[in-house]
């Protein structure tokens, strides 16, 4: 790359403000109610706060509106922010056969930690993704499956996604090419060389949507696509936003692929649309935590009942004696005595 290339790449850098783990809204105590973790991922162009703030308004809907629902009130909501260049940087040269996810691993590791120095392990997980965030979400969850000693905590704990303008889908390497040139379109990627090397991800993320789908019995998925061009370009469409699982909520937004994650006011049909799928995924999820605590105290009383009780008996302990434990009388007594019945034996 020469240095108008690195110029245009540069144009993405985030604020370092934006980087890592924020806590957008701690609640003042979880005594009342249902308690997961919320956690939004932003894709290329967007960072950690203004991915999810409407520029008209101000508002930021996760930090402004969300907490105000019943059903995420008790909920600690979270942002996490990376460094989006990295998806336009050239490839290692390596002998890796991939693109490497480092954001998707940086983003377990902060996660990791808050839940640790919070002592909130186990907490329920819900995950929010727009556009290329599902996909740093979804290799997140790969790797925790994996790594399971140090983040099977993140694994167990996650229980829904939703998907916003996330390609999830595509035949071949060519199709994961042309759904990155249109995101590059509507970012203003100019460069050839630099979109060459956005278009360099295409077999990684084919396989990624192979081994993510191993994971999707197990996880309550809503998956939103825009029904709106942005400057001509539909740039993920139906087809592509979707998983195509027989769980999966999907739903069309009438926004285009920057403004369905962003809600200026309470009342903006693309938001009630929105919330009202991330509120019926928390109703699930908390009667499915509240299914299993019956669940596992029934399996623990049948582990318990397979176990062989302990039954007293009804002989009497034999004394103790200085020359043996346990037996009535000592070495010497007892060979006295089988020698006396053996010769009454011989006599008889």
């Amino acid at each position: 790359m020469n240095a108008e290339d690195i110029a245009e790449i540069n144009k993405f850098q985030v604020p370092k403000d934006t980087l890592g783990l924020h806590v957008l809204y701690e609640p003042k105590t979880t005594d009342n109610g249902f308690v997961a973790d919320i956690v939004a991922v932003h894709g290329l162009g967007g960072d950690s706060f203004s991915t999810w703030t409407d520029n008209k308004s101000g508002k930021m809907w996760l930090k402004d509106f969300l907490p105000e629902s019943q059903y995420f009130h008790n909920s600690r909501i979270m942002t996490f922010g990376y460094d989006a260049r990295a998806w336009l940087l050239p490839a290692s040269k390596n002998n890796s056969p991939g693109r490497s996810f480092t954001f998707s691993e940086s983003f377990l590791g902060a996660l990791r930690s808050q839940r640790i120095l919070t002592n909130t392990q186990g907490r329920p997980i819900v995950f929010i993704g727009h556009s290329l965030g599902g996909i740093v979400i979804k290799k997140a969850l790969v790797i925790a499956q994996v790594r399971t000693k140090l983040f099977g905590d993140i694994y167990e704990s996650t229980k829904s996604i939703t998907f916003l303008g996330t390609p999830h889908q595509g035949s071949g390497p060519a199709d994961w090419a042309s759904y990155l040139e249109k995101i590059s379109q509507i970012i203003g990627i100019k460069r050839s060389k630099v979109l060459r090397e956005l278009e360099t991800w295409s077999p990684s993320l084919l396989e990624l949507s192979r081994t993510f789908s191993e994971q999707l019995p197990r996880l309550l998925i809503n998956s939103f696509y825009e029904k709106q061009l942005y400057e001509g370009v539909m740039v993920v469409e139906e087809g592509s936003a979707t998983l195509s699982y027989i769980t999966e909520v999907v739903d069309g937004l009438d926004a285009n692929h920057r403004t369905m994650c962003k809600f200026a006011d309470r009342e903006s049909s693309v938001y009630r649309a929105v919330i009202s799928q991330l509120e019926t995924r928390m109703i699930e999820v908390q009667r499915a935590m509240e299914r299993s605590v019956p669940e596992q105290k029934n399996t623990e009383e049948r582990q318990s009942s397979l176990e062989l009780p302990d039954v007293p008996t009804s002989e009497p302990v034999p004394p103790q004696t200085k020359e043996g434990a346990g037996v009535p009388y000592s070495t010497s007594e007892l060979e006295r005595r089988m020698k006396a019945l053996r010769k009454l034996r011989l006599q008889g």
